[in-house]
């Protein structure tokens, strides 16, 4: 039993958190809220304290935390890392999906949306909630999400101004074009662990595919 109030759904994250507590085991990355989650975990060693910062990129929509308002208490959960997604099409490609897009009738859709939503990505084409842009060679290109990545970023200067050595780690199976578990990372990691390593992380770790990836010395 645990001193928990929660939800039946997230009580097996919250057994597994209180079964690390008890056993003194330090982590990150998960919590009864979002802040908490993306909090730090600190482990002290009579080398010097290390603080660990942890999230996710491949998780499911149910998975991530929330915050906490004046008038809703937060939600169990992961710290979520998410990212953005383009499709690069050549000119004629890019054309074809506009072609085929108007003989379905479904860019009227997209068009009254765009009447009453402000467009997240406006020199992009949209297409059932898809973005393409024209480039070459195509290819799927994802970039990290911004406020996610700023959000850990101030986690991480804070575990950095309390800490001798700062570890970020992500659980990542994303590889390229929209394939998992590969040796090829997608294009978002790199851009988004050199970021990370700026803003006061010694060393970036990732995990979760099922083979073994690249390193990388920046800085």
């Amino acid at each position: 039993a645990n001193n928990h109030s929660v939800d039946y759904t997230y009580q097996g994250l919250v057994d597994t958190m209180d079964a690390l507590k008890e056993r003194d085991l330090v982590y990150a990355g998960a919590g009864m809220t979002l802040g908490e989650a993306r909090s730090p975990g600190y482990f002290d060693s009579p080398a010097g304290r290390v603080g660990l910062v942890a999230c996710a990129s491949t998780f499911s929509v149910s998975a991530k935390a929330a915050a906490s308002r004046p008038d809703i208490g937060g939600r169990p959960g992961i710290s979520p890392m998410r990212y953005e997604t383009e499709y690069v099409l050549d000119a004629r490609r890019l054309a074809a999906i506009q072609d085929i897009d108007e003989a379905l009738g479904t860019d009227v859709a997209t068009r009254h949306t765009r009447e009453w939503i402000p467009e997240e990505k406006p020199d992009a084409y949209r297409y059932l909630d898809k973005y393409y842009v024209e480039g070459d060679p195509p290819r799927v290109s994802t970039s990290p999400k911004k406020s996610d990545l700023e959000d850990i970023s101030r986690w991480i200067s804070e575990a950095r101004r309390q800490s001798d050595l700062v570890v970020v780690t992500i659980h990542a199976h994303e590889g390229q074009n929209g394939d998992g578990n590969t040796q090829e990372i997608a294009d978002f990691i790199v851009p988004m662990a050199r970021h990370w390593i700026d803003a006061g992380a010694d060393v970036f770790v990732g995990h979760g595919p099922h083979t073994l990836r690249g390193m990388e010395i920046y800085k």
